[in-house]
């Protein structure tokens, strides 16, 4: 599968993992991405990720003649998105205490 066509599946999953952590309460971790859904809500995080991927997307396409940055950077997202999940799935799974 083309490296290009994995980083644009990862920054779906990565906006509809952040969409489902944010819809059950967990707040998002970076301040910059938090400015643009406090102001704008998923319009918001869809148009900084936009942004921001391609960005990415020109920097290392135009930096890079090979393809080891891009799957680096594959790597994180894939991190990121398993954070996502699994913040969302203790969110779903936490119990508050009776005390």
């Amino acid at each position: 599968m083309n490296i290009w066509l994995i980083f644009f599946y990862l920054q779906v999953l990565d906006v509809l993992t952040t969409l489902l952590g944010l819809s059950l309460g967990t707040p998002e971790a970076n301040p910059f991405i938090d400015f643009f859904i406090q102001r704008w809500g998923a319009y918001g995080l869809i148009f900084i990720k936009m942004i921001a991927a391609s960005f990415i997307f020109l920097l290392v396409k135009l930096t890079f003649k090979t393809k080891w940055p891009m799957s680096i950077i594959n790597f994180y997202f894939m991190a990121l998105i398993l954070w996502n999940f699994v913040g969302s799935i203790i969110k779903i799974y936490s119990f508050t205490s009776p005390i």
